[in-house]
């Protein structure tokens, strides 16, 4: 379990066993339901399933990217403009996700 600032995630990871690749997030209106939440080193997920709380069902499409050349591409167009940061992911994000790493290793 992790407390992100008052959100609670439960989170499970491994690199020996298969786990599901799907995600529910869940609020005060209703649950996003994601199947495929890691999509692939090729290709982000397509879709999710809204469910709000009065049982009506969504199904929302997005536009899929590939996560490595958005990553590739937002570093050199940083760079290129002589930039030290990105604003798709800004070093304050980059530094809490470090800190949160560094936590849950240490819980080992």
């Amino acid at each position: 379990m992790l407390d992100l600032g008052g959100i609670r995630a439960r989170v499970s990871t491994s690199i020996t066993r298969t786990l599901p690749r799907a995600a529910t997030i869940r609020g005060t209106r209703g649950e996003l339901e994601i199947p495929n939440v890691w999509g692939s080193r090729v290709e982000s997920t397509a879709t999710a399933v809204l469910h709000r709380e009065d049982g009506t069902r969504e199904k929302i499409a997005t536009a899929t990217v590939s996560p490595m050349a958005a990553e590739a591409d937002a570093t050199i167009a940083a760079l290129r403009e002589g930039r030290t940061e990105a604003p798709e992911m800004p070093w304050r994000e980059t530094l809490a996700t470090a800190r949160l790493l560094a936590e849950w290793r240490s819980l080992l």
